[in-house]
């Protein structure tokens, strides 16, 4: 689970947070499950909240931002049996209905696959927005190339068109 990321807008504070959860059907393992908690510091409530499912591919290891626009970011691994883990994101923006992300986005297609133990996987995933210019966002996580080698990192960078 990643860490929540916090904003304060002036007229109202918010809050992203995404954990895993259980698909309640297909043959996927995991789900991304993320909100948007608004208010925190005075009466605390979920504005939105939604889940990133796939009936075949597992989302999972999500990592979540928002830039100073509102548009939110969510970075996530996505793998089955028919796909190597892969790096991939999704994201909204305030014009779009509640509780809804856009289409994925795949940053790269893993080649390779975790073998002969491990039993880890990333530790370094993040989503995160740039203080340059609050509106580029950062993601970083783990893929294979080939399986059981070394795993690698990808850095990807982008931004809503919204976001000047």
């Amino acid at each position: 689970m990643h860490r929540l990321a916090y904003r304060n807008y002036g007229d109202h504070e918010a809050m992203v947070v995404t954990h895993a959860i259980k698909p309640t059907s297909g043959s996927a393992a995991a789900a991304s499950r993320w909100y948007e908690i608004r208010n925190p510091n005075s009466s605390p409530s979920i504005f939105q909240q939604g889940t990133v499912v796939h009936p075949t591919i597992s989302v999972w290891n999500g990592s979540i931002a928002m830039d100073k626009a509102g548009d939110i970011a969510l970075g996530v691994s996505a793998s089955s049996t028919a796909q190597k883990p892969t790096i991939a994101y999704v994201g909204r923006t305030p014009s779009d209905a509640n509780g809804k992300m856009e289409a994925p986005f795949v940053v790269i297609a893993g080649t390779g696959v975790q073998v002969g133990g491990g039993n880890r996987w990333g530790d370094y995933s993040s989503m995160q927005v740039d203080p340059a210019d609050d509106c580029t966002m950062w993601y970083t996580t783990m893929y294979y190339t080939a399986n059981g080698s070394n795993w690698n990192t990808r850095m990807n960078s982008f931004k809503f068109n919204n976001c000047q």
